[in-house]
């Protein structure tokens, strides 16, 4: 990668980069004796690090160390994860505290209509260990009602006995950070099972205020009904579904006072958001015994997969369309009345948030479930901007590059069959003048967080990108103060040939404008 930044800091120690490192860690003790006179430990490598540069890009060397040299970190604003990380929880739990006056959901995009993904078989893999293809973000088991409780960390099958403490008030959970409608189960063994099965949701909360983020504590569980259990209570071994229509009062809610304590603080199941009173939309699943029994082995447990493969090998994928028209009663869910008779047939997701502009085929790795930002929100940009200044002030970076700023819209990034069409914008995700439209809104998002941050070193990731091609681009251009140009440069990439160093003039002209 090659950097170009419009900031002077004074050299230090000989031999210094005098430009930046770009994503350092993973530090090491050497092994070579040469190297281990220069620096005998890990600390000794990230220290030789901190003292031979000026800037570092996408780094973290901790709050001290930080602030001993120009530190930016990574940030992606064009994505929201449907599994939360620590951004997108503050961003709902903020939204939840304004009356009704923001609503979370409106920061995304979503499709109008159903809309058929092609995509490559190597890709295939990816999100499939998210809420995306049913794998619930959190589900795990409790020996009793206050404690923190077991989480499942390897594949099915589990072979677990979730209810093994049920006699003392122990029960299975399964969490998500959007409300969900179904489960399935496969029973591994039920020999000296009796009983049967209660699912609650969570109806009230409290408020707590020892913490911020621990203001809404659930107090009381409701039981579900169910509109089907073809488990028969858990009784046989096979797989069976369990479903219900999604209560208006279903509440979102943390189940964690924030203390994180394994006993007495309520559960979080090992999550790091959830232990310091994230919010959740959670299930407990508790087994009344009838003869002493400890309840079925379980050997999976998964969520509806609303996207769906068109063909069984996932080389097409369809995301659902959301039409309100198709809520009838208006209670934010298609029930199985208003699906068997759709306003708008060629709409078909069920709840909104199955609609958002998931970027399938696109993403990193089977843990990514990113959606394309909406930014044309009239609340994003200060929302995104205030989690980002306080974020940096608690870290002590100085800014951040945005890295794949050209990662928008557009067919490299929803290469789509069938389609498109979106509701936070009059056109198709892969039309010329939305993209155009998201470039420019985009860069409003960058210039809230220079606004908010105060900061001198908002940065992009631009590869080759030529920022003065359009106004859209300018846009963009006017709110950086410096670039990352990854796979840019290449070794023997020549003077002058089809993209020698001489014909990049967009390089010179950066610095020329300083």
């Amino acid at each position: 990668s090659i950097a170009y930044w419009t900031y002077t800091s004074a050299q230090q120690v000989f031999p210094s980069t005098a430009t930046s490192w770009c994503l350092p860690g993973g530090w090491q003790k050497p092994s070579d004796n040469d190297t281990l006179k220069v620096a005998n430990s890990s600390w000794a490598v990230e220290n030789w690090e901190i003292t031979h540069t000026d800037l570092a890009f996408g780094a973290d060397y901790g709050i001290q160390n930080n602030k001993r040299i120009i530190v930016t970190g990574y940030m992606y604003n064009q994505l929201l994860d449907y599994d939360p990380t620590s951004l997108e929880m503050s961003l709902k739990q903020r939204t939840l505290n304004s009356s009704g006056q923001v609503n979370y959901e409106d920061f995304l995009l979503h499709f109008k209509v159903d809309t058929e993904f092609i995509v490559p078989s190597s890709k295939v893999y990816l999100s499939s260990w998210t809420s995306l293809r049913g794998v619930p973000w959190i589900f795990g088991w409790t020996n009793s009602p206050d404690h923190a409780g077991f989480s499942v960390y390897y594949s099915a099958p589990w072979k677990i006995f979730p209810w093994g403490a049920a006699s003392g008030g122990g029960a299975a959970f399964v969490a998500s950070f959007e409300k969900f409608d179904s489960i399935t189960l496969t029973i591994g063994a039920v020999s000296n099972v009796a009983g049967y099965i209660i699912l609650e949701y969570i109806s009230s909360y409290a408020k707590n205020n020892r913490r911020e983020a621990s203001s809404m504590c659930a107090t009381c569980w409701t039981r579900l009904n169910l509109l089907e259990d073809s488990t028969k209570n858990m009784s046989f071994v096979g797989t069976g579904t369990i479903r219900w229509k999604p209560p208006t009062n279903w509440l979102i809610a943390t189940m964690n006072d924030g203390t994180g304590r394994s006993y007495g603080g309520g559960q979080f199941f090992g999550n790091p958001l959830v232990s310091v009173g994230g919010v959740v939309f959670a299930i407990r699943i508790r087994w009344v015994s009838t003869a002493g029994s400890t309840g079925p082995r379980l050997d999976s447990l998964t969520q509806r997969q609303w996207i769906r493969f068109s063909v069984p090998d996932g080389t097409r994928q369809v995301v659902p369309g959301w039409d309100p028209a198709n809520d009838r009663d208006g209670d934010g869910y298609v029930d199985d009345t208003e699906l068997a008779s759709l306003v708008n047939p060629a709409a078909t997701a069920r709840m909104r948030h199955e609609s958002r502009a998931f970027t399938i085929g696109q993403m990193w790795s089977q843990r990514s479930s990113g959606c394309r930002t909406n930014v044309w929100d009239p609340n994003i940009a200060t929302y995104i901007s205030e989690y980002i200044s306080k974020d940096w002030a608690q870290r002590g970076l100085q800014g951040a590059y945005n890295d794949d700023l050209m990662k928008m819209l557009g067919p490299d990034e929803f290469p789509i069959d069938s389609g498109g069409l979106l509701a936070e914008y009059n056109g198709n995700v892969n039309s010329s003048v939305v993209s155009t439209a998201y470039q420019v809104g985009f860069a409003n998002i960058l210039a809230a967080i220079a606004l908010k941050s105060k900061s001198k070193f908002i940065a992009g990731n631009i590869s080759g990108v030529n920022l003065f091609g359009t106004v859209a681009l300018r846009s963009l251009l006017a709110v950086l103060t410096f670039f990352l140009r990854e796979q840019y440069l290449t070794a023997g990439i020549g003077l002058t040939g089809y993209f020698g160093v001489q014909k990049m003039w967009d390089t010179f002209a950066y610095a020329a404008i300083g």
